[in-house]
């Protein structure tokens, strides 16, 4: 596993999760920025309360996806499992299953 579910990737350790660029959303990153999507979902945090996540998305695993969080302006870490509900792709304004995103995105 990358770490703990939502935990920001500052607290992670290990290489695999750090982005090589500045991730696209942040201010001063550049057009070549790793961003694979951008994506909204209800996510299911430690405490169980649910929270409206905009996360973009450059890299994820079976298990685990990571990106820049708009509404916490930090690099977070998310489980797939504490995602609840479908997922809104903004971009093309599809809502998807979040087994769909996850296939696609791995």
């Amino acid at each position: 596993p990358l770490g703990p579910q939502g935990a920001p990737l500052s607290a992670v350790a290990g290489p695999e999760v750090q982005p090589s660029k500045r991730c696209a959303a942040e201010p001063g990153a550049t057009a070549d920025s790793p961003v694979s999507f951008d994506m909204e979902f209800s996510h299911r945090g430690a405490d169980g309360q649910l929270t409206r996540e905009l996360v973009s998305v450059w890299v994820s695993d079976p298990e685990y996806f990571a990106g820049h969080c708009h509404l916490s302006h930090d690099h977070r870490l998310f489980a797939w499992d504490d995602v609840v509900g479908q997922v809104k792709l903004p971009d093309s304004g599809e809502l998807l299953e979040v087994e769909e995103i996850r296939r696609r995105s791995v």
